[in-house]
């Protein structure tokens, strides 16, 4: 006796595939949610790092400003210092220039004249006196001159008073004379050396190229080229054929029979679905944070630069 299966297998194997497609739709959606967490976690992970090294360079900046100011207490301290070891080290080197500007003064007179006054003005000396003519006066300029202690000896003024009352009827000329004064050290030596360089260049004759051979790989690829066009065009035409049975079954689709569709159709929905949670995923969130890190960047950029101008040259090497 013939037995006959009057059940409905068919729709409970339709529901069932149904169900086991609806179950596909959701694990892919848990799926593209949990990658959107992870890229969101990683993006804010990264902001995180970024203002830490921001906070770090902003610190490093703050601290080098500090030891900035102490170098610049320090150096004015150093060039009081400095100012005071050159005003020391004038006085010790012009200790024994009075002694010898008097020697040299009273050595280099003439006769037939006399000073009566002398002043002293940094290094201008102003001489003051009487003598018998200007021929005396010229005599004495010259040997004022002639002195290593002393400079250009400049006549201010020469007057003749005789016959006036209180006037010397012996020296009748009355002069003013500025000299300057020369320093001790002022005698140092100074050698100076230069030197030669020679250079040489060699110029090399070329070598006559030799005669390129023929280039055997373009003709490999070209007959290789040749061989494969055919095959491309089997398979061009072979995925033409796959797009066009796919757009057919798109929209031929029984929505009352989900559980029969093609699997390229239930695949392309489960892509569908990963792409738009992704994409409003990066919109309304990835996107921002992208914005967040890039200023974050930017910031690092002004602080390393802020950083290596104040800290000179070797800057760079402190920075992260």
């Amino acid at each position: 006796m013939a037995r006959i299966n009057l059940l409905p297998w068919r729709a409970e194997r339709r529901k069932q595939r149904e169900r086991e497609f609806y179950m596909m739709l959701v694990a892919t959606a848990v799926a593209a949610v949990f990658v959107f967490f992870c890229a969101s976690y990683w993006m804010g992970m990264r902001i995180d790092n970024q203002n830490e090294r921001n906070t770090y360079l902003d610190q490093q900046i703050k601290l080098l400003e500090k030891d900035i100011e102490k170098i610049q207490n320090l150096e004015k301290v150093r060039s009081q210092l400095l100012a005071r070891k050159e005003i020391i080290e004038d006085l010790q080197s012009n200790r024994s220039q009075m002694v010898h500007l008097f020697d040299q003064l009273s050595k280099s007179i003439p006769d037939g004249t006399r000073l009566t006054s002398l002043k002293q003005n940094g290094d201008k000396l102003t001489l003051e006196g009487v003598a018998e003519s200007s021929t005396r006066v010229a005599t004495y300029m010259r040997a004022l001159e002639n002195s290593p202690y002393l400079g250009k000896a400049d006549l201010a003024k020469i007057e003749s008073k005789e016959g006036a009352p209180g006037a010397d009827a012996k020296m009748p000329y009355v002069f003013s004379l500025t000299v300057t004064t020369k320093k001790t050290a002022e005698a140092e030596a100074q050698t100076s050396g230069a030197g030669t360089a020679a250079s040489s260049a060699a110029n090399g004759s070329d070598k006559p190229s030799a005669e390129k051979p023929a280039d055997l790989g373009e003709q490999l690829n070209n007959a290789a080229s040749k061989l494969t066009s055919k095959p491309r065009r089997r398979a061009s035409a072979r995925r033409g054929e796959e797009a066009m049975s796919f757009f057919d079954d798109l929209r031929n689709l029984d929505r009352n029979n989900v559980g029969n569709w093609p699997k390229s159709i239930k695949g392309f929905f489960a892509f569908l679905i990963v792409a738009v949670i992704l994409f409003l995923g990066w919109w309304f969130q990835i996107s921002v944070q992208q914005e967040d890190l890039d200023r974050a960047e930017q910031k690092e950029i002004g602080l390393r630069a802020d950083f290596v101008k104040k800290a000179g040259p070797g800057g760079q090497s402190c920075c992260l």
